[in-house]
């Protein structure tokens, strides 16, 4: 005797006779996320791992955050930590240091402002930044981002980025 068996799976009717599959028809479909109309990886890198994705107005972030930006910018940035010379916890929003703070010239870019921060050499991505800060030495197209120790102020030196404002 045949032992018939339907079973629906992900939107697949699956029929089994006698534990064999005999047949399997798509009976429904569920769109998860939106197609996105260009190339979003290219390369072996271990999809695993994560890498940024820089589209025309987008962002993947490593972690697999959709980000969205109108315009993009390269400025000068150093780092700083709240322990340098009269650098505290409280940023001059009154907002408390942390990363993801960075100093602006203020009639450059307004407080507030939100952006994604990568170094133009490839060997810093620092993400999401806030405009909450500023220094005596920020001026024009300079930036100053926050990290919390000397020694990776000093590992990320000077250098240029590109920040992509963000309209998130």
């Amino acid at each position: 005797s045949e032992l018939s068996y339907v079973y629906h799976c992900f939107g697949t009717k699956v029929t089994l006779v006698d534990g064999k599959e005999v047949s399997r028809e798509q009976v429904g479909e569920k769109v998860l996320n939106a197609p996105v109309d260009a190339v979003v990886a290219v390369g072996t890198a271990n999809p695993d791992l994560g890498q940024l994705v820089i589209g025309d107005g987008y962002i993947i972030t490593p972690e697999g955050e959709l980000l969205h930006y109108s315009s993009s910018a390269v400025f000068e940035a150093t780092a700083y930590s709240h322990n340098d010379e009269g650098c505290d916890f409280v940023t001059a929003t009154g907002t408390q240091v942390r990363i993801g703070t960075v100093a602006v010239d203020p009639t450059v870019i307004p407080y507030g402002t939100r952006f994604y921060i990568v170094s133009n050499d490839g060997k810093f991505i620092y993400g999401v930044g806030t405009a909450e800060d500023c220094g005596g030495a920020i001026e024009g197209k300079r930036l100053d981002l926050y990290y919390p120790t000397y020694s990776q102020c000093m590992m990320f030196g000077r250098r240029d980025v590109t920040i992509y404002f963000l309209t998130d």
